[in-house]
């Protein structure tokens, strides 16, 4: 939605910043690791899930609490996509790495999280 808006032009370069970018690659790496679409190697799918709770805990977890435009504002749709973008993959990454005996309890033949 917001490509469609942009003008000038430069602006869409604004959705491939760092955070727009782990978030996208994040959602294609959960997506890839904790569903069972490809057999990849035990060891590969653990490292690319560290490494994507790695991301999400460390530099997106920590621009919510250090950027000013991340903030709350219900009104604002660019500072809530903000804040959502800051805070949702920190939480996903949280519960799948200490939360998954639950996870696995509610959707047992749906997530293959057997490497943590």
């Amino acid at each position: 939605m917001r490509s469609m808006k942009a003008k000038p032009m430069s602006q869409i370069f604004y959705l491939f910043d760092f955070c727009w970018a782990m978030n996208f690659l994040g959602i294609v790496a959960f997506t890839l690791i904790a569903t069972k679409t490809l057999s990849m190697d035990h060891a590969f799918r653990r490292e690319i899930f560290l490494s994507c709770v790695g991301i999400a805990c460390g530099p997106l977890l920590g621009a919510s609490a250090a950027l000013p435009f991340v903030a709350v504002l219900f009104h604002d749709k660019n500072t809530m996509t903000g804040l959502f973008i800051h805070i949702f993959p920190p939480m996903l990454a949280y519960t799948l790495r200490w939360y998954a005996d639950a996870i696995k309890e509610a959707w047992p033949n749906r997530f293959d999280l057997d490497y943590l």
